[in-house]
């Protein structure tokens, strides 16, 4: 089983550290060396667990209780920290599910909240996290470095969302030869009509909130990202790639 914590920094001379744990108290040293950091949390109660791990992590009042509506909001700017939520779409069967990746960012630091069931993208994004921040400029702006880092997480979870549209396929296929089998009884049919379209109407809403979320990264001037035009760039593709 992964640790629940996990934490990975981009030092000033390109070296990078990683560390599992259980806790974060030992995080801050990390957090103090790197001029980049990600830190991941993986949660069996996120309700209960997202203020309480967001403070351990020093951010503000205001924000945690902000994060308090979270069901009327996917993304609030602070100026010197922001937070937003982003579908993590799991799909077992006809059944789909998006679960809320919760991200927190401030200076140097990009934080993700995610429950457990969701699908092992994350442990492999742990596990190329370190060549990913390699791949990182030192010279750049600082916020520049965090914008990369937010998407190169934003584009992991997206490539896993999208692979997910295959079982959904599949499904559909199977659907099709069922409904030219003039053997297949038709009073099965309807239900599994309606479970197609049910599985396609939710994993659509949740590519619009994809959308919607990228665009708020887009334009909306957040302080902490950057306004190089290359660099937003990355995510009017990914808005381009979930249309």
């Amino acid at each position: 089983m992964p640790k629940r914590w996990y934490c990975t920094g981009l030092e000033s001379t390109g070296r990078t550290i990683r560390q599992e744990a259980e806790t974060p108290a030992g995080f801050m040293d990390i957090l103090n060396r790197s001029i980049v950091t990600w830190i991941d949390y993986i949660t069996d109660d996120p309700v209960k667990d997202l203020p309480v791990v967001a403070a351990q992590l020093g951010f503000s009042e205001g924000l945690i209780n902000n994060l308090s509506l979270c069901d009327q909001l996917n993304y609030s700017d602070f100026d010197n920290e922001m937070w937003f939520t982003y579908p993590a779409i799991q799909i077992r069967g006809s059944d789909v599910k998006p679960y809320s990746m919760v991200v927190l960012i401030r200076k140097g630091l990009v934080f993700t909240f995610h429950v457990r069931l969701v699908d092992k993208r994350f442990l492999r994004l742990r596990r190329y996290s370190e060549t990913i921040l390699r791949k990182i400029p030192l010279d750049i702006k600082p916020e520049d470095k965090l914008t990369i880092l937010l998407s190169r997480i934003l584009e992991a979870n997206n490539d896993s969302n999208f692979r997910h549209l295959r079982i959904i396929e599949e499904f559909g296929d199977t659907l099709n030869r069922d409904l030219m089998d003039r053997d297949v009884d038709k009073s099965t049919l309807g239900p599994k009509i309606y479970l197609m379209k049910h599985a396609l109407i939710i994993y659509l809403n949740a590519l619009w909130e994809s959308v919607d979320v990228l665009q708020a990264i887009r334009f909306g001037d957040a302080e902490l990202l950057t306004d190089d035009p290359k660099l937003v760039n990355l995510f009017t593709a990914m808005v381009e790639q979930v249309k």
